[in-house]
């Protein structure tokens, strides 16, 4: 098993991030629905508002690890036997898909932020704004 990218294949970091990252994503989504229902004053609200932001952090955090993976170790060329325009297009997507793995869970922690207070991760530790209120 390799950890870094051949030009043939992936590497084992790379998938792990890949499946790891798209697990939360789709477990994040669950929890969104989930959240959806419930009311101010369930018990479980501020519970799952504390999950949805501190596992937003965490995909953001990998989102950051993958990219600076794929200068470590450069993706494998695409495979031959597509056009050129399917290349293209699959680069397309790929991005697409990647900046919104980064533009999702930062634009969720600016919301979450916007009004001056911290994230809380985990109930572990306060991740502050970018921007102080006021400024």
């Amino acid at each position: 098993m390799r950890l870094k990218n051949t030009a043939e294949r992936y590497g084992a970091v790379t998938k792990t991030l890949h499946w790891l990252t798209a697990a939360l994503i789709l477990g994040l989504i669950a929890l969104g629905w989930y959240m959806v229902d419930l009311s101010y004053f369930d018990r479980w609200y501020n519970e799952s508002l504390l999950l949805h932001k501190s596992f937003g952090m965490v995909v953001l955090g990998l989102g950051v690890a993958t990219l600076l993976w794929r200068v470590v170790s450069p993706s494998p060329a695409p495979n031959a036997a597509l056009k050129a325009w399917e290349q293209r297009v699959g680069r397309l997507m790929h991005g697409t898909l990647f900046a919104l793995v980064l533009a999702l869970p930062l634009s969720g922690y600016l919301i979450s932020t916007s009004a001056g207070r911290a994230v809380e991760f985990f109930g572990w530790f306060l991740i502050p704004p970018l921007v102080p209120v006021g400024s």
